[in-house]
């Protein structure tokens, strides 16, 4: 699958996986802008995400997680949640400046990253930022997808415990419910 094909399918996973059913739980709430209704959502949906599949996993039910996301999709489409208007952004007070910040912080965070999980000749391309740790994670990731407690990666048999694993959880999850191929693009959702 090629990057420009993975993007929009990561879009919409992120709307079905996090999106929806944090839209769901929010209901009408007035004191929010359409902007933070958005914004909440889905951060609602990341910790949504990460408490199902921590739940399923330990009853050893982690199929339920598309019972999960059907219920919640039924009521999100049940209760008309959704508009298909594109809303009209008014640039009066517009900020040039921050703006500017805001778009040069994130692709300055994100250009050592963009080849990050890319098949070479020479094998899968890891960014020399902290090579160790990102493997790290994507083992951790890739045990979650597996088993559930998951196992440290370097020592069969023995679990990991505490809090290590909830870092990966949610995007072994949507590996896993959504078969992307994260080791492929190894877009990590560090959320």
């Amino acid at each position: 699958m090629s990057l420009f094909l993975f993007i929009p399918l990561f879009i919409l996973v992120v709307f079905f996986a996090f999106y929806v059913p944090g839209r769901v739980i929010l209901a009408e709430q007035k004191r929010l802008s359409k902007l933070g209704l958005f914004v909440v959502s889905i951060i609602l949906g990341v910790v949504l995400w990460g408490w199902q599949g921590y739940l399923f996993g330990f009853l050893n039910l982690r199929w339920l997680s598309y019972i999960y996301l059907l219920i919640f999709l039924s009521i999100f489409i049940r209760r008309n949640y959704f508009s298909f208007k594109i809303p009209k952004v008014k640039f009066k007070n517009l900020d040039l400046l921050t703006i500017l910040i805001i778009v040069v912080g994130v692709f300055g965070q994100i250009i050592p990253f963009l080849r990050n999980g890319q098949m070479t000749n020479e094998g899968l391309f890891i960014s020399s930022n902290n090579n160790v740790d990102q493997i790290w994670h994507l083992t951790l990731v890739e045990e979650l997808v597996r088993r559930f407690p998951p196992n440290i990666p370097s020592v069969h048999g023995i679990p990991l415990l505490n809090y290590h694993f909830w870092f990966n959880l949610v995007t072994a999850e949507i590996v896993r419910v959504f078969h992307l191929l994260f080791f492929k693009h190894s877009l990590m959702v560090c959320i």
